[in-house]
């Protein structure tokens, strides 16, 4: 006979700060804009100053997304992609056995 054990289902779900994101994916994009605002503020004028910070974390909240791919976010899927070989891979010829045939014929007094 089968027992029901019954626990919490808080203990099942991930810290999510929005239903794609979770707080750790939050943090990274803030971290992303700030840097990116320290980075900006020294080199670019004002207007660029103030669009940098938001483009950044646009790009990083996209890269952070969950892709089309199971359980895997956008910049994991990137990553397959530009690591993965080039090379092409053919079928194997068939193996030429007329070596091996011309050593039996002589063997036996064929040839």
């Amino acid at each position: 006979m089968y027992h029901n054990i019954s626990f919490s289902k808080k203990m099942m779900m991930k810290a999510q700060y929005s239903k794609n994101l979770t707080i750790a994916d939050f943090i990274v994009i803030l971290v992303a804009a700030g840097i990116s605002w320290l980075l900006f503020t020294r080199f670019v004028s004002p207007f660029l100053q103030a669009l940098a910070p938001i483009e950044t974390a646009v790009i990083t909240y996209l890269m952070l997304s969950p892709s089309s791919v199971y359980d895997k976010k956008n910049y994991q899927v990137l990553m397959q992609i530009v690591r993965k070989s080039r090379r092409t891979y053919h079928a194997i010829q068939r193996p030429v056995y007329q070596f091996h045939e011309e050593k039996e014929g002589a063997r036996h007094g064929r040839i």
